[in-house]
């Protein structure tokens, strides 16, 4: 009898060993593969746009653009550069922590191979150390038929068993090499997107220094000059009158509520305020839609409330902006960001999460944030609203 037991409990033994030998090999599937997808999918799509910018732009001088339209199509190349720069970072962070992830996932794997081929060991020797004869005794020493045909499938059970637990331990061993080799593979990707990011930094920089020189080249040359002034002026009034529209015909919702928070956190010098002025730039008195806020380039702006994002882009007059819809025919509008918006139109927003960075994109004499309150799209004094703080 004490030889049917042991048979009986080293059956019960093996099974629960090829149940948590199961685990290892799941474990190791799971790397992650649609997040890393998702985001190459976005590299790809930012660098069909990169080359469709960048045609545009070697084309210039031929097509006889304005130089309005120049630093449009520059300053566009540049929020791609910016996003993929983005994209780059978020897949060597990806790439970091699947990586850790590998290599604890392997060890334990290894660590869990090694114990199980311990136990494999013990079991070859207590086996052996029964002996197949007194096997055979207990097998056909049966009182009754039904005793020997239990006993008979024990023994067809340790023997499948046996089979199985060196199936599962080359499993082990073969996603344990399997990981080593992803790891290796997820290096060696880590390293090319590191040279390509350095590749856009640098590119990115490029860009800059075009803008730069084309703004110079402008102030030298007063007609050319007066002439984007011209054409800036009546693009800020052309967008102007289509965000008032576009704000005007939301569908009626209530107030996000409480009140509004200042957008530039650090920062709270108003360096023009609402109301009518005379431009900085053009020399032309007229209505500021808006308050400036002098702030550092690539510093912090936040939305001044929760809402929906219901439009983004860029600009010639106003660069990269955002409108926010608060409800209640209440909106905010942020202008000249560094790039492109870091929330998606639809998007819904909490109050003080950041939506971009400052910038002195498009119609701008350096950096700032032009920062607008709108109410059923009419522009209103922000400071009847929020307060520096």
């Amino acid at each position: 009898m004490g030889n049917k037991k042991g048979i009986r409990m080293m059956a019960l033994f093996l099974a629960a060993l090829m149940i948590l030998g199961m685990l290892g090999p799941i474990m190791l599937r799971a790397f992650a593969a649609e997040t890393a997808s998702s985001l190459q999918k976005k590299l790809d799509d930012l660098g069909k746009q990169q080359k469709a910018l960048q045609k545009k732009i070697d084309s210039s001088n031929a097509t006889k653009k304005t130089e309005i339209q120049k630093k449009n199509d520059l300053e566009r190349q540049i929020n791609n550069l910016d996003e993929k720069i983005v994209v780059y970072e978020q897949l060597i962070e990806d790439y970091d922590v699947k990586i850790r992830e590998k290599e604890i996932q392997s060890k334990v794997i290894q660590q869990e191979l090694d114990e199980r081929f311990d136990l494999y060991l013990l079991y070859i020797r207590e086996t052996y150390e029964l002996g197949n004869a007194s096997f055979l005794d207990v097998l056909f020493g049966s009182a009754t038929l039904n005793e020997f045909l239990t006993n008979l499938d024990h023994a067809a059970e340790i023997s499948q068993y046996n089979e199985d637990m060196m199936a599962e331990m080359r499993a082990n061993r073969d996603a344990v090499l399997s990981a080593k080799a992803e790891i290796e593979e997820a290096r060696a990707e880590q390293n090319r997107l590191l040279k390509s990011l350095e590749k856009d930094k640098s590119s990115l920089k490029a860009q800059q220094n075009q803008v730069d020189n084309l703004i110079d080249e402008l102030n030298s040359d007063i007609s050319k000059q007066k002439k984007m002034l011209k054409e800036i002026a009546a693009e800020e009034e052309r967008f102007s009158n289509e965000l008032k529209k576009l704000l005007a015909n939301r569908p009626e919702s209530n107030y996000a509520g409480g009140s509004m928070r200042w957008p530039t956190p650090g920062y709270t010098t108003i360096t023009c305020p609402f109301g009518m002025r005379t431009h900085p730039i053009t020399g032309v008195y007229k209505m500021h839609t808006g308050i400036d806020i002098g702030a550092a380039g690539g510093s912090k702006i936040l939305a001044a409330n929760a809402g929906t994002v219901v439009s983004k882009g860029y600009n010639s007059a106003w660069g990269n902006y955002v409108a926010i819809d608060h409800g209640g025919g209440l909106s905010t509008f942020y202008a000249h960001m560094k790039s492109s918006a870091l929330v998606s139109v639809g998007a819904k927003v909490a109050k003080g999460e950041k939506i971009g960075v400052v910038g002195s994109t498009g119609y701008s004499t350096g950096n700032h944030l032009h920062f607008e309150v709108r109410v059923k799209g009419e522009s209103v004094q922000p400071l009847n609203y929020v307060q520096p703080s």
